[in-house]
This record gives C-alpha cells, structure tokens and sequence, in this order.
C-alpha cells in the first residue's frame, strides 16, 4: 500500500521533515501544562499540600474554550513556521 508520506506528496501537502518532533509550538499539552504552571504560580502556593490542590484545581479550571482556542491557533502557529523554514515561530 501507499505510504502516508507519499500519499501527502500527491496531494501537495507540504510536510515539514526537518521539524524537530518535540516542537513546543505545536504541542498542546505543552499549552495546557503552561497555562496550569501560570495559575498555579498565581496563587503563590507555600505547602505541598497546597500545590497539590492547585494541580487538581487548574486541571479542573482549564476550560475546553481555552483548548479549543489553541487549537484553532494552531494554522497561524504552522504558518509562521513555515514562514521561518521549520524554525520556532
């Protein structure tokens, strides 16, 4: 059978080899863990147990408006990489 990347090719989709795999700028989880770190460093934690409350209370906050957001980010975030030929946007 085809291959994925070949069935790519021949429907001109552009694929960015060289991007690293890890990129930040298009992972999401990395969005949910730094929008979490921002609202849990907001509430200046002094405890463990307080930090661990406020690990399960941003896990809970995060709305899926915020998620879904990103995602729909995600074409100018592709854009603006390709505009850099496969560098951070």
């Amino acid at each position: 059978g085809e291959r994925p990347h070949e069935w790519l090719s021949k429907n001109r989709i552009e694929c960015l080899d060289d991007f690293p795999a890890a990129s930040p700028d298009l992972n999401a989880i990395e969005y949910v863990w730094s929008w979490m770190n921002k609202y849990i460093q907001h509430q200046h934690p002094t405890s463990q147990q307080r930090l661990e409350q406020l690990v399960q209370e941003a896990w809970d906050e995060i709305g899926q408006s915020i998620i879904i957001n990103h995602i729909d980010h995600m074409s100018n975030i592709c854009d603006r990489i390709i505009q850099n030929s496969g560098g951070h946007s």
